[in-house]
């Protein structure tokens, strides 16, 4: 990740060394590319291709004098598997970016990922051991990890105590009731990314009819919750905003069918990864085949229950994080932008609205995203 100047962004540093005993260990960085579409870094920066930035640290760390290399990484397990791969002289790659942990070898390389929000804490245990050979000096590394849950850890009492300070601040202001569900509300990151979920169908409908659209679309990676909530429900703003956590703001755009077909298809474009792009929608049925080429998924989409016209035009309410192109949704940037992030209200407060306004919502799954084989 570079900034204006071709330089790592931010200050950081391409590669650190560490003495061990008698050893140095190298270490280095990279991120997935993809980075530019689940983010919104901005023009200035930059991503570099994963593997030859990383043979590049790697021979960097070795004319410094490192013995064993790390890779600490964000990005997919199989991006690891081909960094591994392609860059054998990484001893150890310390992996993030799946929600779930695991321990693994792939060419001789050992790919630990310790999981999402602490659940788990991963240690390394490396064994090293220099020695000559005919050819000169080699180091021995032989790995030994650990997966400790945090279950039953008794938290430090300084920080509990200071977690508890701030919470019950926030409690104050966020504990206040909305509304209701009278229906099962579901924000699981397995569903939302996969199909259509009542939560999905939930703020998709609340800002369709905030800013009076034909048709929503939000990322279900955008929502956060993970949980489900059983109907009968009282909801609170600190539930919506855990669900909703980004300070996105909902937007207006008009545009082509066309384009709203290409914004769909890559909507489903990576949901055998469960990717943050899978749409949760409003105002449309949307039917697509996964078993098809990603870009060619689409078999039928329908508004008003009217088949999608390619050269129509449809005023599609999102949000801004879609509309500079985030995860992927290029498209949605060839539109005539009607409300913009400027003028937009925030997605969490549409939807305490819209709840507010109703008393006691019940989204269903109402066969708006369905799935041929």
């Amino acid at each position: 990740m570079l900034g204006p100047d071709g330089k790592p962004f931010g200050g950081a540093i391409a590669t650190l060394t560490r003495p061990v005993g008698e050893l140095t260990v190298g270490l280095l960085g990279v991120v997935t590319p993809e980075t530019a579409v689940l983010s919104s870094p901005g023009p200035a920066v930059t991503f570099a291709p994963v593997i030859d930035t990383a043979r590049e640290a790697v021979a960097s760390l070795k004319q410094a004098g490192a013995d064993v290399i790390i890779a600490l990484t964000h990005q997919s397990f199989a991006e690891d598997q081909a960094l591994a791969r392609a860059v054998p002289d990484i001893d150890v790659i310390l992996g993030g970016h799946e929600h779930h942990p695991i321990t693994w070898y792939e060419a001789g390389t050992l790919m630990h990922k310790s999981g999402y929000d602490a659940h788990y804490l991963g240690r390394i245990d490396l064994a090293m051991e220099k020695s000559m050979t005919d050819r000169g000096p080699k180091v021995t590394v032989v790995p030994g990890w650990r997966m400790i849950p945090n279950r039953g850890v008794t938290p430090d009492p300084a920080v509990a105590a200071r977690v508890a300070q701030y919470m019950a601040k926030l409690d104050q202001e966020l504990n206040q009731p909305v509304g209701k569900t009278a229906t099962v509300l579901d924000s699981r990151r397995a569903m939302v990314r996969t199909q259509e979920t009542t939560m999905g169908n939930l703020i998709s409908d609340a800002i369709r009819e905030a800013l009076k659209a034909d048709v929503a679309l939000t990322n279900g990676g955008g929502i956060r919750g993970d949980r489900l909530y059983e109907a009968g429900t009282t909801l609170t703003r600190k539930d919506i905003l855990r669900e909703l956590p980004f300070g996105n703001v909902a937007v207006l755009v008009e545009l082509s069918g066309a384009d709203l077909l290409a914004a769909l298809e890559n909507g489903v474009s990576q949901v055998e990864h469960k990717a943050g792009r899978f749409p949760q929608v409003s105002g449309l049925r949307l039917v697509y085949d996964p078993g098809r080429p990603a870009g060619s998924r689409v078999v039928r989409v329908e508004i008003d229950g009217k088949p999608l016209e390619r050269t129509a035009r449809y005023r599609l309410a999102t949000n801004d994080y879609l509309l500079k192109g985030g995860d992927g949704y290029a498209s949605l940037g060839k539109g005539k932008v009607l409300i913009d992030a400027q003028a937009g209200p925030l997605l969490s407060t549409v939807v305490m609205n819209y709840i507010a306004a109703q008393g006691t919502v019940s989204p269903r799954i109402e066969g708006r995203i369905v799935t041929v084989k």
